[in-house]
């Protein structure tokens, strides 16, 4: 971690969901606090790996892109290809019974930018703090 982060780690909320998926991320996390859906692949067998539809070439975009009369400028300059992520590593599911709040999808996208896999995540809702409040002040 650098400098600014370090300063500030003791007084900053940390989501917990941050902590699993950086653990995740690096191949830390306990498979038995944590185990998974589906039987784990031997680390040894190399039964042939499938390729992500990022990884294959495709054509895309619209035929009168190529003819310059016909284009118009603004398809000209969509014709640009826009920089994307691309991830190397394995595509991680997390999905939280209860909901997620701003924090926690926020940390998603900080590990997915420090790291090389790709998490997609999920819930039963999303809460903004007045949802939360609401439910916190119910218990």
């Amino acid at each position: 971690r650098n400098d600014a982060e370090s300063e500030y780690s003791t007084s900053r909320y940390v989501p917990l969901l941050k902590i699993i998926m950086q653990e995740m991320n690096d191949g830390t996390l306990s498979m038995d606090e944590y185990p998974s859906v589906v039987p784990m692949p031997d680390e040894g067998s190399s039964s042939g790996t499938a390729m992500s539809a990022r990884n294959r070439q495709s054509v895309t975009g619209s035929a009168r892109r190529d003819n310059p009369i016909r284009a118009s400028k603004w398809s000209r300059d969509s014709a640009k290809p826009a920089k994307r992520n691309a991830f190397s590593g394995s595509r991680q599911i997390v999905f939280m019974a209860g909901g997620l709040c701003y924090s926690e999808i926020r940390s998603v996208y900080d590990v997915m930018k420090s790291g090389e896999k790709e998490f997609i995540v999920g819930g039963t809702r999303f809460l903004n703090p007045r949802q939360f409040a609401r439910e916190l002040s119910s218990l």
